[in-house]
């Protein structure tokens, strides 16, 4: 009997261990969780404008967050892989911006956020893009004639100006005006260009010497290019805005455009706000022979 009671307490002694092993044993993380300010996971959106909100991201307080994956889906097509951050601590809010293309009907994305654990979660937001019943009206203006440095007049032009290129005397004079620098540097730095006044190659020819020089100005606007994937054909078939908002919702985020080649088109965004499309035509001239020459391009201007 003495020997089957020390089994029974035994057996009790080892329940009772394992009981409160168990009781104090850690329990498994939680997965983490995603939020957006403003609080909605849908919004409606014209072509062109801004979408921005707030990612808030939080792990089990036993863990720590570890990467957020953005994906982006255009319409019916496949989701492609938008951006990929980075993340640190327990608790972390994400500022996620994107410009709403032209063409597209919604824009679907999801975020996923991982943490240290392995552990998933994810979140879509739904835009609608709303397109207008009618688009704006635009301004052509065919063969327009800017000079470089190595001609008497006509190297500076902005959209404001009812005359056409003037000279450093006159681009002064109406600093708040000028948009456009045309000239030439170098081959070996980009030869023709079209420049804001405030661009390092617009300085580098025309802030040398002289009353009339850039670093007198009053002001020095920050016009913005890009270079399109456009054809000649499809500018030709540039009729109304759409074309020159769609090319100017991204991308529009340098203070020059070098090497200018004939058939290029350009989108551009002046200090002012007005969006446009340029088409060259011709380049000639030459910085390395010193040699006048012109840059003759086709404009198209959104009106609004």
């Amino acid at each position: 009997m003495k020997k089957i009671t020390h089994i029974l307490s035994f057996a009790a002694i080892a329940f009772i261990g394992t009981a409160l092993f168990s009781g104090c044993k850690k329990t498994d993380t939680v997965e983490p969780t995603i939020a957006f300010l403003p609080d909605a996971s849908a919004a409606t959106k014209g072509p062109g404008e801004i979408v921005t909100f707030t990612v808030v991201l939080n792990s089990d307080p036993d863990a720590k967050l570890d990467k957020l994956d953005i994906t982006r889906q255009y319409g019916s097509t496949a989701a492609t892989n938008f951006k990929s951050e980075s993340l640190t601590g327990t608790s972390q809010n994400y500022a996620f911006v994107d410009t709403i293309p032209f063409g597209i009907a919604t824009i679907k994305y999801s975020f996923t956020v991982t943490d240290n654990k392995s552990k998933t979660a994810t979140k879509d937001f739904t835009i609608t893009v709303s397109t207008p019943s009618t688009w704006g009206t635009i301004t052509s203006t065919p063969g327009f004639i800017m000079n470089n440095a190595f001609s008497l007049d006509g190297q500076f032009w902005g959209t404001a100006l009812t005359t056409a290129s003037v000279d450093i005397a006159a681009a002064k004079q109406n600093a708040g005006k000028i948009d456009f620098v045309f000239g030439h540097r170098a081959a070996a730095n980009g030869g023709a260009f079209l420049a804001a006044p405030n661009s390092a190659d617009a300085k580098v020819i025309y802030d040398n010497t002289g009353a009339y020089k850039l670093s007198t100005w009053s002001i020095l606007n920050k016009t913005l290019f890009k270079l399109t994937t456009l054809t000649p054909l499809q500018f030709g078939q540039c009729n109304n805005d759409s074309m020159i908002l769609a090319q100017t919702a991204v991308g529009v985020n340098n203070d020059s455009y070098k090497t200018a080649l004939p058939n290029q088109v350009v989108a551009f965004i002046t200090a002012a706000g007005k969006k446009g499309l340029i088409k060259i035509n011709t380049v000639s001239g030459s910085y390395d022979t010193k040699m006048a020459g012109q840059l003759n391009f086709d404009i198209k201007l959104a009106d609004k």
